[in-house]
């Protein structure tokens, strides 16, 4: 047996393995809920929203580190700490990551803006990486975002990644004065993952609602309004979305939803890099740099 051979069947073997202890995860989820739905159908409801609001602090290696000259600052939202880092000179560029992520997976876009005469922040959103809390929702992240721009400077532009764009469209709508955006892998319609979560666990219709309910009593809005279609109309930034048409964490659908909303914004499919190569693939980093930079 040759190594490539070799190679190739211990990664099918690590990927088998990863699906049975992701089905088993999934089964035992199911088990769970469905033994306290029956004794407590509110407290239920609750725990899966709580669930859903619940991100693991997970460390991305396919990505460099934040510089070490940069200027780390930390930044009061609500009652959570965000820790920032910003570097370089000139027109400002602020970034948001995605759910589950670190400020370290926007590195390699923020490097080739500073590159070209850019000055960067970039931050870890509430209950994730260096940042306090435990739970945090779409609306907190808006805010952080909101938060770091007042505390660290008004951006020219701002790039954001799957729900960390959702959290930029939002931010945008509610006055955050950047001239133009880069989105990648955007969430537009929060409300579907809700609904995708809910028949991991078999939620009834009955069960869904009260999800609902529940969800949108932590996050103080209704989640029907947490539209990034409906903020996209209301928008005059220039927008760049970026999309893998068979990602399959974000449908591509989401991308088409938002850039069909949106005057003047221009989707741009990046087949086969899924959800996260394009945050540092060469040819993706050169569409973000030309959109914003020129």
């Amino acid at each position: 047996m040759d190594t490539s051979t070799a190679v190739t069947r211990r990664a099918r073997r690590r990927k088998s393995t990863s699906v049975r202890i992701a089905s088993l995860h999934v089964a035992l989820m199911r088990a769970y809920f469905a033994l306290l739905g029956r004794a407590s159908p509110r407290a239920a409801e609750r725990q899966a929203a709580l669930l859903f609001c619940l991100p693991r602090r997970l460390e991305h290696r396919d990505v460099p580190l934040v510089p070490a000259h940069a200027r780390e600052q930390l930044v009061s939202s609500g009652s959570r700490r965000l820790a920032t880092w910003t570097w370089g000179e000139g027109p400002r560029v602020l970034f948001a990551h995605g759910w589950e992520g670190t400020a370290r997976d926007m590195v390699p876009i923020a490097n080739a803006l500073v590159a070209r005469g850019r000055s960067v922040t970039v931050f870890d959103m509430p209950a994730h990486g260096r940042s306090t809390g435990r739970t945090t929702t779409l609306i907190e992240m808006a805010d952080a975002l909101a938060a770091v721009a007042r505390a660290t400077g008004a951006p020219d532009a701002v790039v954001g990644h799957s729900l960390g764009a959702a959290a930029a469209v939002l931010a945008l709508r509610d006055g955050l004065p950047a001239s133009s955006t880069a989105l990648l892998a955007p969430v537009t319609e929060p409300w579907l993952f809700l609904q995708r979560m809910a028949e991991m666990l078999a939620f009834s219709d009955a069960r869904y609602r009260g999800l609902v309910a529940a969800l949108e009593r932590r996050a103080g809005v209704a989640i029907h309004d947490i539209d990034g279609a409906a903020a996209a109309r209301t928008l005059d930034a220039r927008a760049l979305i970026l999309h893998d048409p068979a990602d399959r964490q974000v449908p591509f659908s989401q991308g088409e939803t938002l850039a069909n909303a949106w005057r003047g914004a221009t989707l741009s499919p990046v087949p086969g890099l899924g959800h996260r190569r394009m945050l540092y693939d060469a040819d993706a980093v050169r569409r973000v740099i030309w959109h914003l930079v020129g």
